[in-house]
């Protein structure tokens, strides 16, 4: 389609170019019999068109002619001039973005030597000379190296006359800095490669933004790989994203086993119903606090979970939801076991046959059975809280800081209470 428009207006620019000439020879052919037939009186206008005699008609077209040259002529010349003006332009903006892109450039000879170098490469590299038109691998390297560097994709387009990209190691002193270079052939009219044009890119932080995510990633994979407490990711529906393996641990079931399952079917069906309503309020935006949930295992029994969530925010709009899960079932054990404990103590120190009295290091009385206070005829009201010291017969402290200090303490004789 491009070619037959090109060709469409080349041919109608020559028949515009035939036309002006058509119309520059007429108007000067009747201009000049004008002229002989009104200033010169050489007979009528008629007369002086047609016919002419031979020698009228050479002269008028002679002229004709040497007219048409002369306004080809200062055509061609207005061209060339406004051609010559339209390439400074181009070359001027040609220099101009060179020289102002974020990015360098440089022009590489065929044997590696630097030709020129835009204002951001002498602006990394200062102390090039492109008048001495030094070797790249030594001038762009500090140390200077003595080979080729073995990433350089100059060398490779010099050979082939392809383009290549490359991301190098440039030593700078005690750093090293990373450039991609994308080097493209620079051909003569024979499409011989002569010569290799660098665009290059300093990329040093982009690497090491990389790297140091990177490290971060790893870590952040050690610590979710190797924790005890479950590590999860939850979408929008319900389903299980992903698993870190304590949870293999203590479920026993493989990780894939649930990652893509809802994960309602690990709840108990007893703690389900406020599972989804805890859900459903993460899903909103909410940030409830940890709460408890019983899990079945791969045996079938259930394990006590206490549940750590939040919601997952993408670009300010709830996603899912991720957390931690922790094993709290030999815990919730101990804990009733301790309270059941604590019940038959209780219900052993009330109904014991002998008076049983608590005090603490200051001897204040914190707690006494019911034998007790018929004992010493009183009431917890009035003995708990009371400090021993503050009786009249003290015969009987000796007995009880030796109890308080870890030895056993003896006391036998009356004793008198003014409780």
């Amino acid at each position: 389609m491009a070619v037959v428009r090109v060709k469409k207006r080349t041919v109608k620019g020559r028949l515009k170019t035939i036309s002006i000439f058509i119309v520059i020879g007429a108007t000067y052919w009747i201009a000049d019999s004008l002229v002989d037939a009104y200033i010169y009186r050489k007979g009528n206008l008629t007369s002086q068109i047609f016919p002419l005699p031979v020698d009228e008609v050479y002269m008028r077209t002679l002229t004709v002619i040497l007219i048409l040259i002369a306004v080809y002529a200062l055509s061609a010349i207005g061209k060339q001039k406004k051609g010559e003006k339209a390439l400074q332009e181009s070359e001027e903006k040609y220099r101009s973005v060179v020289e102002n892109i974020g990015i360098g450039i440089s022009l590489i000879s065929s044997d590696m030597k630097i030709l020129s170098l835009n204002s951001q490469m002498k602006k990394w590299f200062p102390d090039i000379d492109v008048e001495n038109k030094p070797v790249c691998y030594r001038a762009f390297n500090h140390p200077p190296k003595e080979d080729i560097c073995s990433y350089c994709p100059t060398c490779k387009t010099l050979a082939d006359g392809q383009n290549h990209e490359s991301i190098t190691d440039t030593p700078a002193g005690d750093k090293t800095r990373n450039y991609r270079v994308v080097s493209s052939p620079v051909k003569d009219a024979e499409g011989k490669v002569i010569a290799a044009i660098e665009m290059v890119e300093d990329i040093t932080e982009q690497i090491s933004a990389q790297k140091a995510l990177a490290k971060s990633e790893e870590e952040y994979r050690e610590l979710v790989e190797n924790v005890i407490d479950v590590i999860y990711n939850i979408s929008v529906d319900g389903t299980i994203l992903s698993l870190n393996p304590a949870f293999e641990t203590i479920t026993g079931w493989a990780q894939s086993e649930w990652i893509g399952k809802n994960f309602s079917s690990l709840i108990h069906p007893d703690d389900l119903p406020w599972a989804l309503t805890l859900f459903h309020q993460i899903l909103n935006g909410e940030f409830p606090h940890s709460y408890e949930f019983r899990i079945i295992t791969k045996t079938g029994e259930y394990r006590t979970g206490e549940f750590l969530v939040k919601p997952k925010f993408v670009d300010g709009k709830v996603v899912g939801a991720f957390g931690m899960a922790r094993d709290i079932t030999e815990r919730r054990i101990a804990e009733q076991a301790l309270r059941e404990s604590e019940e038959r103590y209780r219900l052993l120190f009330q109904r014991s046959p002998i008076g049983i009295v608590h005090f603490d290091r200051e001897l204040f009385v914190t707690d006494c059975n019911e034998r007790f206070e018929n004992i010493v005829r009183s009431s917890s009201e009035k003995l708990l809280g009371l400090n021993i010291k503050t009786l009249e017969d003290q015969s009987i402290i000796p007995a009880i800081k030796s109890a308080i200090d870890g030895t056993e303490g003896f006391y036998e004789g009356f004793y008198r209470a003014t409780t």
